[in-house]
């Protein structure tokens, strides 16, 4: 990444091809990147408190406390069918990361890392919004959205700042009270949850 970041301040690009383009796909492969550390931070979260990690629909059903990745087997349409749920994304067949499962309880859960704010960034703010604003008709079927980095601290912090960070806070604030089974968390709020749900 810091190679072609390079690559492109000393490079005169043509008018063909936009430079802004250019960091419009260097800015969304970090995010995938840093989405996977999440991803991998909440795996290893679970892990450590006994969440087995499984392969199959068979595994999922049959066991208590696991985990899973959004997959060819655990695919949006399986999901949607298996789980009989809506998963009603504006971005039709958007695939979340894990889908936790504790007792009767499950979580279909989105992970992103972000350090600061701009147009990217509040692009996946916008997307882990609407995650938490998806209901579910079954009760024990919720929606968890992991922000990790420091710009999870400013979101989650009682300090004021620009219309965007405040209409941002206003639009968690929200969906959290319309759908109350849903949470909003970084690793700390991860963590007491999963240490909650091992206690029901």
């Amino acid at each position: 990444e810091k190679i072609a970041e390079r690559y492109f301040e000393k490079r005169i690009l043509n008018e063909a091809v936009p430079e802004e383009w250019i960091h419009a796909i260097l800015d969304s492969n970090s995010a995938r990147k840093k989405g996977k550390c999440g991803e991998n931070k909440l795996l290893n979260i679970l892990k450590k408190y006994g969440f087995q990690e499984m392969k199959t629909w068979e595994e999922f059903f049959d066991t208590q406390k696991c985990v899973v990745k959004f997959s060819k087997i655990f695919s949006v349409t399986n999901v949607r069918k298996n789980l009989n749920i809506e998963l009603a994304t504006k971005k039709q067949n958007k695939k979340l990361d894990l889908i936790i499962k504790c007792g009767k309880n499950i979580f279909l859960c989105e992970a992103k890392h972000l350090n600061t704010s701009g147009g990217a960034q509040d692009k996946q703010i916008s997307e882990l919004i609407e995650i938490i604003g998806l209901k579910e008709k079954d009760k024990n079927i919720s929606y968890i959205a992991f922000l990790d980095g420091s710009y999870s601290n400013i979101l989650l912090s009682d300090a004021s700042g620009g219309d965007k960070l405040m209409a941002q806070k206003k639009d968690i604030g929200e969906c959290l009270i319309r759908n109350p089974g849903s949470f909003w968390v970084n690793t700390g709020g991860f963590e007491s949850l999963i240490l909650d749900l091992n206690q029901i």
